[in-house]
């Protein structure tokens, strides 16, 4: 699936007449009074079933969506930044500086803490919501498998890796294909897909990988995914945690 987060990044930038720039809004902010209308993409939401056009426009589809938003550099400082706003004004009512938006405020901060539990997300919540999170936002979590379905695929042990390795040398091929195999390098740090799904099955089997998205969050300050681990992270990451877990 597509994601198009430059929707936010351009509402925050330039928006419609009306409704305030991120700027506006942290002034807002610290100001302790709001005025104009930048809550939906500057506090997104997920998405729910009973959204309207107008609010649908700027709530984040499910959780993939809402972990890109975090790997934006640009969109993640902006939400530490005036999140970090409304913990310096815990002695503010929440109900009066937000009115009707004041869940909407919570549904954000409770999807963002859910995603990186150790930002500043629970606090807020903590500090200024009296620790109260959105239960319809923690049903939609628990029922949405959007990175779970891309980043699990199925571990194949080492005997079964190796049967098509021995099959392919038993036949000669005539035409060299352009398609790669499994003892390709690729892109991702010079380690062969084969390897890597050896690496990653070891990896899993030792730590979950909930442990292992957790010590790339811990060493980078972003959320992650698979894809990121392999692609941004690449082989220094992978050889870190294979000394530290003695793999060979």
């Amino acid at each position: 699936m597509e994601y198009n987060l430059n929707r936010f990044v351009k509402a925050q930038n330039r928006p419609e007449a009306g409704c305030g720039s991120y700027a506006d809004a942290l002034a807002e902010v610290k100001a302790g009074r709001i005025e104009g209308k930048w809550i939906d993409y500057v506090f997104p939401r997920l998405k729910r079933a009973d959204d309207d056009e107008a609010t649908a426009k700027f709530v984040l589809k499910n959780k993939e969506e809402a972990s890109l938003y975090l790997a934006n550099p640009l969109l993640f400082t902006r939400l530490k930044e005036i999140s970090k706003a409304l913990i310096d004004l815990r002695g503010k009512t929440m109900d009066k500086l937000f009115g009707d938006n004041v869940q909407h405020v919570v549904a954000s901060m409770t999807l963002f803490d859910a995603l990186t539990p150790n930002e500043v997300y629970g606090e807020v919540l903590k500090n200024c919501f009296e620790d109260k999170r959105d239960e319809e936002t923690l049903k939609l979590l628990a029922a949405d498998k959007s990175l779970e379905e891309e980043e699990e695929e199925p571990e194949e042990d080492d005997e079964n890796e190796e049967k098509p390795k021995r099959k392919k040398t038993k036949t000669k091929s005539k035409k060299r294909t352009s398609r790669k195999s499994d003892d390709d390098e690729d892109d991702t740090g010079g380690l062969t897909k084969a390897q890597k799904k050896k690496i990653w099955s070891s990896l899993k089997r030792l730590l979950g990988f909930n442990e292992i998205k957790r010590q790339v969050r811990k060493k980078t300050g972003i959320p992650t995914s698979r894809a990121s681990v392999e692609n941004k992270i690449g082989k220094l990451f992978i050889n870190w945690l294979m000394g530290k877990l003695g793999i060979k």
